[in-house]
């Protein structure tokens, strides 16, 4: 790993600018805004190769660029911190020291692990892993590849992966998979060759291909969100066996099962909430997200709530029903945050309702990003 050197003229194109304008400046706040562009400028990592010992990845030290194939070895871990930005290079720098997969792995760049990947992230200082040109309806790297055995304790928390072929690929390797966002990928978790990855209140939407693709392996799905894929939200190869409980499956084009467990997706009961389910409690609604067009009109249909006073006609009943009555914000602004869910949604309390799997405030599990522990341990859950 080495940080970004700024060529002499560079470096000193920049300060001069500075310079040139500070003569201008009638107050400190430009000196300041001046002062951070530099120091942004110096602080990037660039990032690629072999990673053969420990090592860390801060979000104060980054962003981090990846400019060819990466590879943490058996004998290293790479952690990254809550915050963390990383940035792939679309058109990878030649490297011949790291073996390729397949032809898309040799045509772009990929995380390869044989040691061991932790990603910390948190709700509120997620890690992401995005392209640095990021191209609409068209994968631009190949993604992170578990290569490991199953003892190793890969861990993505709070991770947001988009612009991949497979944002995570596991093959032979057990990686846990948690309150983290696969978008815009071509495919958002692909399982092979006995991989037992275990994936909990993720978010996996909008993928090009399948949400999950999974041959010859055996993960578990719990109270994740499969969304808006645009062919199947599960492909399976026919013989693998899936465990998938608690989950929500809405708006995936060619269909939510395709080669799978014919039980999947067969409504036979509802649950607590009213809402049709199959055998295995999973979902197959509208999940509802804050601001969505659902959201919407889900408030518009919700005769508690009083209507907006720019909509009332008598002006004078108004003040009589809104009369020392302060209605909270949040009722009526939509939540900027993606992928939360709207008061509304059916994913509320409609996860796994064991205490391992509880929301934060100790109440049943909501399924996606918005549920779950902060903390869970690999040990604690058998199927």
């Amino acid at each position: 790993m080495r940080i970004i050197e700024l060529s002499c003229y560079h470096s000193y194109t920049i300060i001069l600018n500075a310079s040139v304008k500070m003569k201008s400046m009638k107050n400190h706040k430009s000196l300041i805004s001046i002062l951070m562009i530099v120091f942004c400028s110096l602080s990037e990592v660039i990032v690629g190769g072999i990673i053969n010992s420990d090592t860390k990845w801060n979000a104060e030290d980054g962003p981090y660029i990846v400019e060819r194939d990466l590879l943490i070895t058996s004998s290293a871990q790479l952690t990254i911190n809550p915050g963390t930005k990383i940035f792939i290079r679309n058109h990878p720098l030649p490297d011949t020291t790291i073996y390729q997969l397949n032809h898309v792995d040799s045509t772009t760049v990929s995380i390869k692990v044989e040691g061991i990947l932790i990603c910390l992230g948190r709700r509120d200082q997620r890690i992401s892993f995005s392209p640095l040109n990021f191209l609409p309806d068209k994968y631009c790297w190949y993604g992170i590849v578990f290569l490991n055995d199953e003892e190793a304790l890969n861990e993505l928390t709070c991770t947001d992966i988009v612009g991949a072929y497979s944002a995570v690929s596991a093959f032979s390797s057990n990686p846990q998979i948690r309150l983290s966002i696969l978008e815009y990928n071509h495919i958002g978790i692909s399982c092979f060759n006995k991989s037992n990855a275990t994936i909990y209140n993720c978010v996996i939407a909008r993928n090009f291909a399948s949400g999950i693709l999974v041959s010859g392996s055996n993960p578990r799905f719990v109270n994740n969100i499969i969304v808006f894929n645009r062919n199947h939200g599960l492909l399976c190869d026919g013989i693998s066996k899936v465990y998938l409980e608690y989950n929500c499956f809405y708006g995936n084009h060619d269909g939510n099962f395709l080669e799978c467990d014919p039980e999947f997706g067969v409504i036979v009961k509802a649950n607590k909430r009213k809402d049709s389910t199959d055998v295995y409690n999973n979902i197959f609604t509208d999940p509802v997200f804050a601001g969505s067009v659902s959201d919407s009109l889900a408030t518009e249909r919700d005769y508690n709530l009083p209507t907006l006073k720019s909509r009332v006609k008598d002006t004078a009943l108004a003040e009589i029903i809104y009369e020392g009555k302060s209605l909270p914000e949040s009722i009526w602004k939509n939540s900027k945050a993606k992928y939360q869910l709207s008061r509304y949604s059916p994913c509320i309390n409609a996860g796994h309702p064991g205490d391992n799997y509880k929301d934060i405030d100790g109440s049943r599990n909501d399924m996606g990003i918005s549920g779950g522990p902060e903390f869970v341990s690999r040990r604690s859950k058998k199927r």
